[in-house]
């Protein structure tokens, strides 16, 4: 059955093949008896939008429905029969009523925006609400039909149009973050940058003495300032290891003193990177130390110690 199913579907349309099978109550008990059918049920559901110009900031309400039947008029043009899902909160009996005639009046002359279906449907499409929420809907004539004005400050009463003005302005303060991180981010590459190939000292002086404007750059990872020590060159000298830099220099050396574990690292280059700039105190540097040996040396067990000068002499 399902074979079969899929198969008429990719033949005949989704649409076509729903009147083909007896529309769309049936089609969708048929497809609610498979789950591998179920997506196509998310097809026939979509999305409009209606705009009132005079709003602030002219936003659009949004509201959704489920398709309960396609008429195609001719190669471009189609008629949706919906179900409208609104919610109708703080409305009463005699709003939802005015609220609801508004919408099929708008919907009828051609006044929504529609969109989020499938694109087989013809481009040019005009909704007929049979229902709200499940429920059938249907009135005589247009008497007693609200302007946009009295629609608007229903909606506004449902929350739905002020809640799209504080959505929009949601997405602009997402926006606004987004780029005043990236700003952030691009300014902090440049500081790791002047840090890593100047020392921090100099980095301190090319910024004014500033120790904010650098610490801010490691603040969110710390251990990101030890990147630039990686790939020491390991050499060995009687009992100790020593881990040099491009030009030789040792940064650290390991060594055993009566069954201690013992890393010295140099004051300059590292330790006091930690306790100058971003203030750690002696405990909270041995125990970054202690987590970047063991990850990048596989230096477990050890005990850092501030070297003011390490000498392999």
């Amino acid at each position: 059955m399902i074979k079969k199913i899929k198969d008429l579907i990719e033949k005949e349309g989704l649409f076509q093949s729903i009147k083909m099978l007896g529309g769309f109550k049936t089609f969708k008990r048929i497809v609610e008896k498979y789950p591998e059918l179920s997506h196509y049920l998310d097809e026939l559901k979509g999305s409009c939008s209606v705009s009132y110009a005079r709003a602030a900031r002219h936003p659009d309400a949004y509201f959704d429905f489920n398709i309960l039947n396609v008429d195609i008029l001719d190669d471009d043009f189609a008629e949706l029969t919906v179900d409208m899902v609104v919610d109708f909160k703080n409305l009463s009996g005699e709003e939802i009523y005015h609220l609801k005639r508004w919408f099929v009046a708008v919907s009828d002359d051609h006044g929504f925006s529609i969109y989020d279906i499938d694109s087989k449907i013809p481009t040019h499409q005009n909704l007929y609400i049979k229902s709200f929420n499940g429920r059938p809907y249907t009135f005589e004539g247009y008497e007693d039909f609200i302007s946009d004005a009295e629609a608007f400050e229903l909606l506004d009463k449902t929350g739905l149009w002020e809640g799209m003005i504080r959505e929009e302005k949601s997405l602009r303060d997402t926006i606004q973050t987004i780029l005043k991180e990236e700003n952030e981010n691009s300014k902090n590459k440049k500081v790791r940058h002047a840090v890593e190939n100047l020392g921090f000292d100099k980095a301190i002086k090319m910024f004014g003495g500033n120790l904010e404007v650098i610490k801010q750059a490691y603040q969110d990872n710390p251990l990101s300032f030890l990147d630039q020590f990686n790939n020491l060159t390991e050499t060995v000298k009687g009992e100790v290891l020593f881990y040099r830099d491009e030009n030789g220099k040792p940064l650290f050396a390991y060594y055993n003193d009566d069954g201690r574990h013992i890393v010295n690292v140099d004051n300059d280059r590292i330790w006091e990177f930690f306790g100058k700039v971003l203030g750690y105190d002696w405990d909270e540097i041995q125990s970054l130390l202690k987590v970047w040996l063991s990850e990048v040396y596989g230096l477990d067990d050890v005990k850092p110690l501030r070297a003011y000068q390490i000498s392999d002499y």
